[in-house]
């Protein structure tokens, strides 16, 4: 490409706007081309087009993140260790000319015989043992992550880190939980577990209790309203007094939480004021005929 460029520029003009000239007209010829097929394509070519350049475009950029992320040596997410992988399985051989896969397969046989033979109770010492090594693996990530979206942060490149990174480098500085509503509150409750509450018969069950039991489950949230508050102003001074601020500000944009002193358990009310106002029916009254 380097000599290509030193043979363009030791062209005469003369010659040089030759070509010119040519790569216009190719590229209008191109132009009354491309517009010919376009006019001939049916509305579902056209829509399988637009989706495959679509895929084309996030195959791309999927690309190129991930060469930015290696770049900038973001930490990968651990595998997940199953318990039948921490057996103690002899390798074992294959005949002459077997490749891998068959290999593979073979090895993963003998690990299912071997798993299905052992006592229930070393079954759940390995799944305990896969367990905890899993825990202690994801407790790494998450440091080694919330380091590097910090690092993010420094160089000024927030765009390339996604909300659930910020929740995670948020979670290692420390933020308090959110409070939880009076619903929450009794689902979680000895008395919700009794009545068999679920996401959707919650509401129902929970405005079926006496005045007084609701009021215990209100009073409850209310009092965590109040100390999420306390813990949310004493968490932000934390992030001042370590320079952190500014660095947890990013953060709370990116995930879009509303986490401020001042809008804590404020609810916006205007859906349902919208909803209400379609749900209503017209009170204007129709003027009633004369009796003559």
């Amino acid at each position: 490409m380097a000599n290509l460029g030193k043979m363009w520029n030791s062209l005469p003009e003369n010659e040089a706007n030759m070509y010119k000239i040519k790569a216009k007209e190719l590229q209008e010829k191109y132009k009354v081309a491309k517009a010919e097929w376009e006019a001939r394509l049916s509305p579902l070519q056209e829509e399988a087009l637009l989706h495959q350049k679509e895929e084309h475009s996030e195959a791309l950029k999927k690309r190129k993140l991930k060469k930015v992320f290696k770049e900038t040596e973001k930490p990968e997410r651990v595998k997940r260790v199953l318990a039948i992988n921490l057996m103690d399985v002899e390798d074992v051989d294959v005949p002459e000319g077997g490749n891998q896969k068959e290999k593979f397969t073979r090895q993963v046989q003998r690990k299912t015989e071997l798993w299905n033979s052992l006592p229930e109770n070393e079954k759940e010492a390995l799944k305990e043992k896969a367990k905890l090594q899993n825990k202690n693996a994801n407790v790494n990530y998450e440091k080694k992550l919330a380091s590097w979206v910090q690092t993010m942060f420094d160089e000024h490149r927030m765009d390339i880190v996604t909300k659930p990174e910020t929740k995670v480098a948020l979670e290692q500085l420390g933020m308090p939980s959110r409070n939880k509503a009076a619903l929450q509150l009794f689902m979680m409750s000895e008395l919700g577990k009794e009545k068999g509450v679920t996401v959707g018969t919650a509401k129902t069950i929970f405005d079926k209790l006496s005045n007084a039991q609701r009021e215990t489950f209100t009073h409850q949230a209310m009092e965590d309203k109040e100390k999420y508050q306390e813990e949310w102003q004493d968490w932000m001074g934390k992030m001042e007094s370590k320079g952190l601020k500014s660095y947890a500000e990013a953060l709370l944009g990116k995930n879009r939480a509303k986490h401020t002193a001042e809008k804590v358990g404020r609810k916006s009310t205007s859906k349902g004021k919208k909803k209400k106002g379609r749900g209503k029916k017209s009170t204007k009254k129709t003027p009633k005929k004369s009796s003559t």
